[in-house]
């Protein structure tokens, strides 16, 4: 062997040799996560029927955010489910590096507060706000997850939602909870069973009860009752989001029938709703009206058929004011009027019981809606989310 020979044999050695060593010394390259299957979108059309298939899921395989983007494709048709909850899993992962590994779930919340009210690179230095100029939300798109995420401007439905699915993924048990007009989320240890409540349109920043009653009045027996501060299971909390169907139907369908019968569905899962039994109220008094008060001269001048359909509907008024009177909600008082209500249709509330053991009847009428308050039911006000 020459030595030219030799010394390209031992370059080739030793080249081979760093070669191997470099990339002995390179770790592997990340395997990307799996991407979450996402459950495929039901292609019901009626709303309560949708709303009783998606709180018919088990508490423990309900995803909170697939079923918020169902609902909002219901609102919304221009929703793209699998491109939102992407974009929510994309805005997780950037809080979960932020968070650290081995992050505690205080520490993820914490994480979760900064990519959303602090301005930095993860939200492009724009924070997400309230939305001062519509805090109410005066339609129901404006309470929708994408109407949320691309103006960065929400209310007291989105701001606890965004929240709320941020935390889900990952895998932060938290829960909503309701005041009157109002949601707020609660986190409950799993260790010390201690529970603190955020307040999403301030900061997420820990909010007492005793502060939110100064702000919201409540009966504390709403709160024994389990209408308010009630810490909701999943099944309730996709029922709360259904009074965003509510919304929807009442304010701008007016869809009186339909609003009756998604209430009915909230209420078998969630019998403390307040939304559900105030929209019952109304939108019975609006279907009265429309179809009964508006085209008969009184009770005795109706066929049979549809005189039965609307004492159906008086008592279904009737049950649900009792029910708000049990749980303790809390009416405005009347106006005084100079004209006496119209006797129309008057049910006698005089003698009801005080402390019922309620159930709505199951809705078999296949219209409903409202007289000029033909039995006193300007007592529940209209600031209790009616349009909410």
């Amino acid at each position: 062997m020459t030595f030219k020979t030799l010394f390209v044999a031992l370059f080739l050695w030793i080249f081979v040799w760093n070669f191997n060593s470099a990339f002995a010394s390179v770790p592997p390259a990340p395997q990307p996560t799996p991407l979450k299957t996402i459950p495929q979108t039901p292609t019901i059309t009626d709303p309560s029927d949708l709303l009783e298939y998606l709180v018919s899921i088990p508490n423990g395989e309900i995803d909170l955010l697939w079923s918020n983007l169902v609902i909002d494709k219901y609102i919304n048709q221009k929703t793209d489910i699998e491109k939102t909850y992407r974009k929510v899993e994309a805005m997780a992962a950037v809080i979960r590096k932020m968070a650290g590994d081995n992050a505690t779930d205080l520490e993820k919340i914490a994480a979760i507060r900064k990519y959303i009210y602090t301005a930095g690179y993860w939200n492009d230095n724009q924070p997400f706000t309230y939305d001062f100029d519509n805090p109410q939300g005066r339609l129901a798109i404006h309470k929708t997850l994408d109407y949320y995420l691309t103006n960065k401007k929400g209310n007291c439905v989105s701001m606890p939602l965004l929240f709320l699915v941020l935390a889900e993924q990952l895998d932060v048990d938290m829960s909503l909870i309701t005041v009157p007009t109002h949601l707020q989320i609660r986190y409950t240890d799993p260790k010390t069973g201690r529970s603190v409540n955020l307040e999403t349109t301030s900061g997420a920043n820990p909010s007492r009860p005793e502060w939110l009653k100064t702000q919201l009045p409540w009966n504390d027996r709403a709160v024994e009752t389990g209408m308010y501060l009630k810490t909701l299971t999943k099944q309730q909390m996709v029922a709360e989001m259904g009074t965003t169907i509510l919304q929807r139907l009442y304010g701008e369908d007016k869809n009186w029938k339909e609003d009756i019968e998604v209430s009915v569905v909230i209420l078998e899962v969630y019998p403390q709703s307040d939304i559900a039994l105030l929209h019952i109220s109304k939108s019975t008094e609006n279907e009265l009206e429309d179809v009964y008060i508006s085209k008969y001269p009184s009770i005795s001048a109706m066929p049979s058929d549809a005189k039965n359909k609307a004492l159906s509907l008086m008592r279904m008024s009737d049950i649900a004011h009792q029910q708000l009177v049990h749980l303790g909600f809390k009416f405005k008082k009347r106006l005084q009027v100079d004209t006496p209500p119209n006797q129309f249709l008057q049910p006698n509330l005089r003698n009801a019981p005080s402390n019922p053991a309620l159930t709505l009847p199951h809705i078999q009428t296949p219209t409903f809606q409202r007289p000029n308050d033909p039995f006193g039911l300007n007592r529940f006000g209209t600031n209790q989310r009616m349009d909410n």
